[in-house]
């Protein structure tokens, strides 16, 4: 008696097809990985700030953004991205963290 495949005929094709794909936009997937990330609140990124003791302008210099953006983070007329949502958390509880992040000669800036 033959052995019967656990895997459905689709994803078998799938399979034959990663194996003969010469790089990834030759694979033809039905489906792609997404990682949600909740983004950061106008109260947590407050709190940040705060716990940086950074103005709204020393605060958008280190993130990259202008002023008018992290205001509007603050009022909740807009929400930062993924990337600034993860930074800015992960720079609330690391300040020491934030003053490295922060050196010029990181970004090949004069001091």
């Amino acid at each position: 008696m033959p052995k019967k495949s656990i895997l459905s005929k689709e994803l078998l094709a799938y399979a034959r097809d990663a194996a003969r794909a010469e790089k990834i936009e030759d694979l033809k997937l039905p489906w792609t990985r997404h990682i949600y990330v909740i983004p950061a609140s106008p109260a947590e990124v407050k709190q940040a700030r705060s716990a940086l003791k950074q103005s709204q302008a020393k605060f958008a210099d280190w993130l990259g953004v202008s002023v008018q953006t992290v205001q509007a983070w603050e009022a909740g007329r807009r929400i930062p991205e993924a990337v600034a949502s993860k930074v800015i958390r992960y720079g609330a509880g690391h300040p020491d963290w934030v003053k490295e992040f922060s050196r010029p000669e990181l970004w090949g800036m004069a001091k």
